[in-house]
């Protein structure tokens, strides 16, 4: 990776985890990056934060309780304000594993 290129400060990336670990490790590794991060651990709370601030790119948590980031995938996709905003799932491995298996 070239660790010159900076990317704009402009650059908003919402993390949307329910774990803490996986956070961190987002968080420090995007915001060493140059990026402004912002975290959300519920997904009710995130589509809130999602319509206000209209971040640049998600990533998104598939295995959350309750509403998990499937769902929120296809409520995002489903309004003009949002659904152009681009979403990458996440997934763990144990989840992985425990969908394949």
């Amino acid at each position: 990776m070239n660790k010159n290129r900076i990317p704009p400060p402009q650059t908003g990336i919402l993390v949307v985890d329910d774990t803490p670990a996986n956070l961190g490790l987002l968080f420090d590794h995007l915001k060493a990056a140059g990026f402004k991060v912002l975290i959300d651990t519920k997904a009710e709370s995130a589509l809130e934060t999602i319509h206000q601030v209209q971040p640049d790119i998600i990533l998104l948590d598939v295995g959350m309780p309750g509403m998990n980031g499937f769902e929120i995938c296809r409520r995002l996709k489903k309004h003009e304000m949002t659904q152009n905003i681009p979403v990458c799932n996440l997934i763990s491995e144990n989840l992985y594993n425990t969908w394949i298996t």
